[in-house]
């Protein structure tokens, strides 16, 4: 009896050594490096926001041209910012709210770059998986070159962003830092790049957009840098 009582804890032991550490998993998250930072005119900058597809719904963490009208709103260097859109389903219907989380950079090692022109959005890109968006699987994106991703079919790509939610189009975005913003594919500065993931079991599927050093339209020496981390539904929690 003792020889089992030991041989059952030496096995739940190497059970719960070998097992991965687990960490918040969240449908959408959005990363904000520090040092990025507005340009101080008076136009919108909506920073981390999310909205659903009819413009009836959502959120933002910033709108600095009404919640800092004159100021500029910047990221400490030493204090990045990390933020998670959660889905959940009560009263019959689904319901998203944002919470600050642990900032989490991930590093793109083999990445494709997207060459997208001023005030571009991208072609359609497949993400290889569904990810759970205010209640709706959805599978594809395309990735505006002014800050933001859309789950929708649009092409358009506005410059002035807006405080959300807004019943204009685009709907049905994620947006890490929309405004008026020049990469160096358009003649500015910084990069737009995606990269897939999985899990070393190959079950559970993660996409990461980033802009890196991105300026601002005629203010390329003041850039943000943002990554938004989408994760396969239904790991993502």
């Amino acid at each position: 009896m003792k020889l089992f009582t030991r041989l059952f804890v030496l096995v739940c032991s190497i059970v719960m050594l070998s097992a991965p550490a687990t960490a918040q998993i969240s449908a959408v998250e959005v990363f904000l490096a520090g040092g990025s930072t507005t340009d101080g005119d008076s136009n919108w900058e909506t920073i981390a926001g999310v909205e659903n597809s009819s413009g009836s719904g959502g959120m933002a963490r910033y709108v600095p041209a009404d919640v800092f009208p004159s100021s500029v709103l910047s990221i400490p260097r030493e204090s990045p910012e990390g933020y998670a859109y959660l889905n959940e389903f009560y009263d019959n219907q689904y319901w998203m709210y944002w919470e600050v989380i642990p900032y989490s950079w991930i590093t793109l090692n083999n990445p494709t770059t997207l060459s997208l022109g001023d005030d571009q959005m991208s072609s359609s890109i497949d993400l290889g998986f569904n990810t759970l968006f205010f209640g709706s699987l959805q599978n594809h994106i395309r990735v505006c070159s002014n800050g933001f991703i859309t789950f929708s079919d649009t092409t358009t790509c506005p410059y002035t962003a807006q405080n959300l939610p807004d019943p204009t189009a685009p709907n049905s975005i994620v947006v890490g830092w929309w405004e008026d913003l020049l990469p160096a594919s358009a003649g500015g500065t910084g990069t737009i790049k995606y990269q897939f993931f999985q899990d070393v079991y190959g079950e559970k599927q993660w996409a990461v957009i980033e802009f890196n050093g991105v300026g601002h339209y005629g203010n390329l020496n003041d850039k943000v840098t943002f990554q938004i981390v989408l994760t396969e539904y239904p790991y993502a929690s």
